[in-house]
């Protein structure tokens, strides 16, 4: 790969990579209901959630919020996780560790697979060290 060219599974279409690329992929994948529901389950005060109600790019600004209270970081998204589990959003959570795994810890898309189908290898109960 040459150094113009950009890695589809560690960068989005804005240049991003890593935790910024998961960013950017997570907020697209948010709808309004599922950040209200995950957020109420965060605790969110009333005002932040009114806030995602207006805004035109709900996801992206659930994402940064999230990132801002500790509920995402580079290195664990466990609170997150955890929230989807509470809610019973397995679809959203499968969808979520397997973007972490992509774009965070630089697992490809087979590798990634490949966890999934072993026992106990859900990211919700790993972080990444630096």
């Amino acid at each position: 790969m040459g150094s113009s060219e950009v890695d589809p599974l560690s960068s989005s279409k804005d240049g991003t990579s890593g935790f910024g690329s998961f960013k950017v992929k997570l907020g697209h994948e948010m709808t309004l209901e599922n950040c209200l529901a995950i957020a109420t389950v965060l605790e969110y005060s009333p005002a932040d959630i009114d806030g995602m109600k207006r805004s035109d790019e709900v996801g992206q600004l659930f994402v940064k919020k999230m990132e801002i209270r500790g509920h995402i970081s580079e290195s664990n998204i466990k609170p997150l996780t955890d929230a989807l589990t509470e809610l019973g959003f397995d679809g959203i959570l499968t969808k979520v560790d397997k973007l972490f795994n992509i774009h965070v810890r630089k697992i490809s898309p087979q590798e990634e697979e490949s966890q999934h189908m072993q026992p106990d290898a859900s990211l919700s109960e790993l972080s990444v060290v630096f």
